[in-house]
């Protein structure tokens, strides 16, 4: 049975789709768990960690966005998408920030 992981790739591989991502808070993981799997290669396009908002603005980000909403935001987040598909042409982007809550 396949898992989520291996479903993305297939599907994003049977439509000839490309995938990138800009983390923050997961510092990398979810590309690493979509290139643990056969076929990554074909459909991640690439994938930033921008852990500071020096280099999250650097890559698309608003300063207003990060001021207005903060760095943690649903604002932000969707700009890490939009900024990180634009950078790298794919047909989606995924955005991941968020604040560690105790």
């Amino acid at each position: 049975m396949e898992n989520l992981n291996e479903k993305i790739v297939k599907i994003l591989n049977e439509k000839n789709k490309t995938i990138s991502f800009m983390e923050s808070c997961t510092g990398g993981f979810l590309a690493h768990r979509i290139t643990n799997i056969s076929g990554a290669s074909n459909v991640l396009k690439v994938s930033l960690v921008t852990y500071s908002n020096e280099y999250k603005m650097k890559f698309g980000v608003t300063k207003n966005t990060i001021e207005k909403y903060t760095v943690y935001s649903i604002e932000t987040a969707k700009e890490m998408a939009k900024s990180v598909s634009d950078f790298a042409a794919s047909n989606f982007g995924i955005g991941v920030t968020g604040e560690l809550r105790k």
